[in-house]
């Protein structure tokens, strides 16, 4: 079972991870080591383009692969390729250059050597 986590960027510019809540259309990201059961006082307003869903892998070097972020990813051929993590029919996605498909849910890349080079947000330079 993989842990369901969300981040987004907040107005200062850094992003928070946590829970998801949405609150009359103001999306917040709520700090559950801070947050008492029926008590969501400890929440951070993000801006809504900024929200990404855990994908529940981490990258080579232990970091949490969201959704929006762009990886590099070798296969078993020692091939590199960059993309995007989206979320696409209810799953988490990477599109998968060179192949007959379009999408295939980023679990199947678990034994693919994947490192996270950025994201959509900070960095959409890197995937032009």
């Amino acid at each position: 079972m993989r842990e369901i986590l969300f981040r987004g960027k907040c107005q200062t510019g850094e992003w928070v991870e946590g829970g998801f809540l949405n609150r009359n259309g103001k999306p917040e990201i709520v700090d559950w080591d801070k947050a008492e059961e029926g008590n969501l006082t400890f929440t951070t307003p993000v801006d809504p383009s900024t929200v990404g869903q855990f994908t529940g892998l981490t990258d080579k070097n232990g970091q949490k692969i969201f959704e929006d972020d762009f990886l590099l990813i070798e296969n078993d051929d020692g091939v590199e390729y960059r993309t995007q993590v989206w979320y696409v029919g209810g799953a988490l996605a990477v599109d998968v250059k060179g192949h007959e498909y379009d999408y295939t849910a980023i679990g199947w890349f678990d034994y693919y050597s994947m490192e996270v080079i950025g994201n959509i947000h900070d960095n959409p330079e890197l995937l032009t």
